[in-house]
């Protein structure tokens, strides 16, 4: 029997790189974050949404005491209109006399004025400052004031445009012609709430998100809404024309 060799040895079998335990953990705890991130992120826009809505509604209380108070300086003005064409009839039908022009009296020699007359002349002067200032304060309000009434004008002309959008007739045609259609109560939810998820919609609806999101794509194509699809979450249904108060409850009155 020939012996074998010392130095022949088996062929060892090649390791299998084992596998790395952490790394399906670190990836799993990544996916977590960003969710969490996204998250926090989605809860921040809302607030945000809340704290604007929250502005708009002392914006318009704002608006309705500057309105009041415009009112009654108009009151002032045609009460001191009325007052003066009632004198300027008085003296054209000689009841009272106007007072006649007369030369101012001559300057006086100017005396020496005193540490006291001073002190009043510096405090008088003070007094004119401030007054000119509080005049200066007044005329920029009333300035302001216009400028804002301008604002309101435009906006009324905005809401009075949108209102064609809103017009019955017209949209029935996107709606299927008839307002008790999916389509109708979508976009009539849409209107109060300015913007609301797909899944929300649906569930208030009653009806499955694919139908819900066939319905929200044809307003969206007549420019009615806008369907916002994040890179992460589900999409978000926003009203498109200006969302204001008028807008809703003029579309409650219309469409009730």
């Amino acid at each position: 029997m020939p012996k074998k060799s010392k130095g022949s040895k088996k062929p060892k079998a090649s390791k299998k790189p084992k596998k790395k335990k952490g790394s399906t953990k670190t990836q799993k705890k990544v996916k977590v974050d960003k969710t969490k991130q996204l998250e926090l992120k989605e809860k921040e826009l809302d607030n945000r949404l809340l704290e604007l809505e929250s502005k708009e509604n002392e914006l318009d209380s704002r608006m309705e005491m500057l309105e009041l108070k415009e009112k009654e300086l108009e009151l002032e003005i045609s009460k001191l209109k009325f007052t003066m064409k009632k004198r300027q009839e008085l003296i054209d039908n000689n009841k009272i006399v106007a007072k006649p022009f007369t030369q101012p009296a001559p300057a006086k020699p100017k005396k020496k004025t005193t540490k006291k007359k001073k002190k009043k002349l510096k405090t008088e002067a003070k007094i004119g400052d401030e007054r000119r200032s509080l005049l200066a304060n007044q005329i920029k309000s009333v300035l302001k004031r216009q400028e804002e009434v301008k604002k309101q004008e435009e906006l009324k002309k905005k809401l009075l445009e949108s209102k064609k959008i809103i017009d019955k007739e017209k949209i029935s045609v996107v709606l299927n012609d008839d307002e008790k259609s999916g389509a109708m109560k979508l976009f009539k939810l849409i209107v109060d709430k300015k913007s609301i998820k797909l899944s929300e919609a649906a569930k208030m609806l009653g009806q499955d998100k694919k139908t819900v999101k066939k319905m929200a794509k044809d307003l969206e194509k007549e420019g009615y809404i806008s369907i916002n699809t994040p890179f992460y979450g589900e999409p978000k249904l926003n009203l498109r024309i200006t969302p204001t108060r008028e807008i809703s409850e003029m579309f409650k009155r219309e469409y009730i």
